[in-house]
């Protein structure tokens, strides 16, 4: 066949190239309009099959572990206000090390508890030494922390509040309540703050900074603490009614409470209803339950696992004689069900994170005991919030988790380790956005550039030098950006400038090839012309 009958046999079939290319197009098009969780589903579907090629043609290698030769840690500060919490953050040498996993340990947990995630609870006052020890028994690193009362107030401003509202002024019989603000310095604590009244025939008030007026005039209200002295002033008026004083206080509400969670305690006055309905609440124990002066009680996550007992208080600031008491346990919140998710694949030498889902979301304790079904293949420990890990050789392994605070409550996943591989990508994530570029982007415009060529070569006189090629990278470049742009319109995806690069890089290259695999061809024509007319 010489290169006339060629280029005729091509343009006999025109209509089938137009056709090939025009639904390449379509195909490129409607793929750009497809969410962002089923691209990504189709990406990593072809990046599986991709990948047992892979295992099955290319020789392995002998997975690169990096081991730990150093560990340090750090936190934010080392002494710790009781009651709160921190996490102690660790760093490797080398920084690429293979297993980061640690064990956590307390010299003292009834002083500072640590989680397996490495994060410390301030239970008590006093010193403890917490201790990360890393896989390799000879790497460790320890840290001293030191448990502390809150710190003294220096300063503040006080104001007397009703309700919600700040007031200079307040009728006999009712009662007025001090709220402190801009304290100095932050966290400190008010409870030794001494209230006292500069004419208690006028106005009393107690610690707990309720004010209750007594008879008409012009009282100052102070707070002391130590050298440091604040003072508000109040005009204390005589109602043109007389107040209703309360004489009768019950609180209910549920006797459950659980850690994390609010519950409403209801106040009743009895049959007659104060003018002055403010009260104030008081727990018995801060560290297992808080409360409001609207009766709104907070449970607190304490140590152990065994339901906590706390009383409320309430009391009536305008009859401070008038009281209610209420009892609750709180209790923590244990986990119903624990789901794990991971990727599904990853190769040897390397980690991942495995992150468990817990139900309910608010479980109190959140850690999990991991367990590996084959260490050989593969070790897993905790990495604080997720279960962290490391591929030893190929080969499948099931890897469970435990919830610490209900083993009855366990959940598995199975995770398949490929072996390490010559030329293989070191990072799946990597390996991954390759194939969502080059197959997702370039190679299929590529091949629509390579229809497209067909096309208008087929369509156009070919004594006009490129101008098929001129035509058709003026129609597919244009075409490739706006696919593109597609995206917009796809849930979960956004288009980017670089995507649209490798849009149009594909179908750029597509032409330049063609052009080359054509000159080649008529080179051999020309060639297979003169060994004949030599011959």
């Amino acid at each position: 066949m010489n290169y006339q009958s060629f280029k005729t046999t091509l343009t006999k079939y025109k209509k089938i190239f137009l056709s090939a290319f025009l639904l390449s197009s379509s195909f490129i098009g409607v793929n750009a309009l497809v969410a962002g969780e089923d691209s990504a589903e189709l990406s990593t579907g072809l990046s599986t099959i991709l990948a047992d090629i892979a295992v099955a043609i290319l020789p392995e290698r002998e997975p690169e572990f990096y081991p730990v030769s150093n560990l340090t840690l750090s936190i934010s500060t080392t002494s710790l206000f009781i009651g709160t919490s921190t996490r102690i953050t660790p760093t490797f040498t080398p920084t690429n090390a293979s297993d980061k996993s640690l064990v956590w340990s307390s010299s003292d947990l009834s002083i500072v508890e640590v989680t397996s995630g490495g994060i410390a609870i301030a239970r008590d006052f006093g010193e403890a030494t917490i201790t990360a020890q890393s896989s390799n028994p000879a790497i460790q690193a320890t840290l001293n922390v030191t448990v502390i009362d809150f710190p003294d107030v220096a300063d503040f401003v006080m104001e007397a509040f009703v309700d919600s509202s700040p007031v200079t002024s307040l009728d006999v019989g009712t009662s007025a309540k001090i709220q402190l603000s801009q304290i100095t310095p932050a966290f400190a604590k008010t409870s030794l703050l001494v209230y006292e009244s500069s004419d208690p025939l006028l106005a009393i008030v107690n610690q707990d900074g309720v004010i209750l007026g007594v008879a008409p005039g012009s009282v100052d209200i102070f707070a002391d603490f130590g050298e440091t002295r604040k003072s508000i002033s109040l005009t204390i008026t005589q109602p043109d009614v007389p107040s209703v004083v309360p004489s009768f206080l019950a609180l209910d509400g549920p006797t459950t409470g659980y850690v994390g969670r609010t519950l409403q305690l209801e106040h009743d006055f009895g049959d007659t209803l104060p003018t002055d309905t403010q009260l104030t609440f008081k727990s018995s124990a801060t560290s297992v339950a808080r409360v409001t002066d609207l009766g709104v009680v907070t449970g607190v996550n304490f140590s152990g696992l065994t339901a906590r007992s706390v009383t409320i208080t309430a009391y009536a600031n305008a009859n401070p004689t008038v009281i209610a008491t209420f009892d609750i346990t709180i209790e923590k919140v244990f986990p119903t069900s624990v789901t794990l998710s991971s990727v599904s694949r990853f190769i040897a030498g390397n980690s991942i994170q495995i992150t468990p889902t817990f139900l309910p979301g608010d479980t109190s304790d959140r850690q999990l005991i991991w367990t590996s079904s084959d260490p050989e293949l593969a070790t897993v420990s905790s990495g604080g919030d997720f279960g962290l890990l490391v591929g030893k050789s190929s080969g499948n392994v099931t890897i469970t988790a435990t919830s610490v605070m209900d083993e009855t409550i366990t959940t598995t996943i199975n995770i398949t380790i490929l072996p390490a591989l010559l030329f293989f990508p070191a990072q799946w994530e990597d390996y991954l956005m390759f194939v969502r570029k080059v197959l997702g982007h370039f190679f299929l415009n590529f091949l629509n550039g390579v229809l497209g060529f067909l096309t208008f070569y087929a369509y156009f006189d070919e004594k006009k030098k490129y101008r098929d090629v001129l035509v058709s990278l003026g129609v597919g470049i244009p075409l490739s950006a706006m696919f593109e742009s597609f995206q917009f319109l796809a849930p979960g995806r956004s288009p980017t400038w670089l995507d649209a690069f490798y849009n149009a890089s594909g179908y750029a290259s597509a032409q330049l090839a063609m052009v080359v695999l054509f000159a080649l061809l008529a080179l051999l024509v020309k060639r297979k012309k003169k060994n004949i007319h030599s011959s």
